[in-house]
């Protein structure tokens, strides 16, 4: 990760904890101009990490399950090389579909600009990476905003993507669990994993190796729907060897 994105993303932590510090304070504490302060907010905001009116918000929201700008630093150089690594797993005219996640966000900044791609979505933060990108063919699966998590969800957005057949799929998941199974935060993401999984031929989990042992409540998949895992060189020995017994291909970045 270069200089600025980690000086942004330590900005971003300030922010969340001391949200009433002024420019100059903000300027002072990271040694830089007020004018590259300012910009790396504008840059927070237009990709939706902070909100001004963030600390007025109920005090209960911090203790939400899941918040995607705060899931989205969590881990990130390892997130970093994981998509990273995705992103080299792309070939010339594939049908991808990025599930709703911060890894596949990351990954979305890493799809290559030289291919002729589809690529389908249901997360606004992957939407605002790709939509510049004018060689993609772009499909995005509307409808109800949980912001949360930045993603779109509706009967509609799911009869969209079962009409869809991708190549490949970039998978998220909260929690990968060796009895339990995949999991996500939230409940209303169950219905749209599913109709993507379905819809994909290849399905390729990107997650960091906190998620691995982990379960959350909303449960979408067998591991063993997974064709391929790209993860993080952290993950243990013991889930090294499960996967394999699984007899999935197994990428530590």
């Amino acid at each position: 990760m270069g200089k600025r994105d980690l000086r942004i993303y330590a900005l971003l932590d300030t922010l969340k904890e001391s949200p009433v510090l002024s420019i100059k304070e903000l300027a002072d504490r990271f040694q830089v101009s007020e004018m590259t302060i300012r910009r790396d907010i504008d840059y927070l905001k237009e990709n939706r990490l902070f909100y001004e009116n963030q600390a007025s918000e109920p005090a209960a929201r911090e203790h939400d399950e899941y918040l995607y700008s705060s899931e989205q630093i969590r881990n990130f150089d390892k997130k970093d090389r994981i998509a990273r690594f995705a992103a080299g797993m792309i070939e010339e005219g594939d049908i991808l579909i990025l599930d709703s996640g911060t890894t596949t966000g990351v990954l979305s900044k890493y799809i290559p600009e030289q291919m002729q791609l589809t690529v389908l979505c249901y997360n606004y933060h992957i939407l605002s990476q790709l939509q510049g990108n004018e060689k993609l063919s772009l499909i995005f699966a509307g409808g109800y905003f949980h912001r949360n998590d930045l993603m779109f969800e509706s009967v509609e957005g799911i009869g969209l993507i079962r009409r869809t057949r991708a190549s490949k799929m970039f998978v998220s998941a909260s929690g990968v669990h060796e009895k339990l199974g995949m999991t996500c935060a939230h409940n209303y993401e169950v219905v749209t994993k599913k109709a993507a999984l379905e819809s994909s031929l290849q399905k390729i989990l990107v997650a960091d190796s906190s998620k691995f042992g982990q379960v959350k409540t909303g449960y979408f998949a067998e591991l063993e729907e997974i064709d391929e895992i790209v993860t993080d060189d952290g993950l243990s020995q013991e889930w090294q060897e499960l996967i394999a017994e699984k007899d999935i291909p197994l990428h530590l970045v």
